[in-house]
């Protein structure tokens, strides 16, 4: 590679996928103290939908909620128990879909 960024496994295999493209499917206004909703998204087939959430304050709600995706739906529901638990802040959630 003449120019560029390489990056190598332990055994010295090329593992730099590069960018991996997504496209976005939309975005959600969670409200200060909001734990819970679900939205749901057309997603094409051979594809999953995923999504970034993106804090619009600094300080730290005493709520908590825990954002998942379940088929073509994100769902936000109150608990301190999943696997992406936030603090229930003002934010915006970013969805998108890629190849699965």
């Amino acid at each position: 590679m003449a120019y560029g960024f390489a990056s190598f496994d332990q055994y010295g295999n090329d593992n730099n996928y590069g960018i991996k493209p997504v496209s976005v499917a939309g975005n959600i206004s969670l409200a200060q103290g909001q734990s819970a909703g679900s939205w749901s998204f057309a997603v094409p087939a051979g594809h999953v939908l995923g999504f970034i959430e993106i804090p619009l304050s600094t300080s730290e709600y005493s709520a908590q909620r825990n954002i998942r995706v379940s088929g073509n739906t994100i769902i936000a529901e109150p608990g301190s128990v999943g696997n992406y638990i936030t603090y229930a802040n003002a934010a915006r959630v970013i969805v998108y879909f890629e190849v699965a």
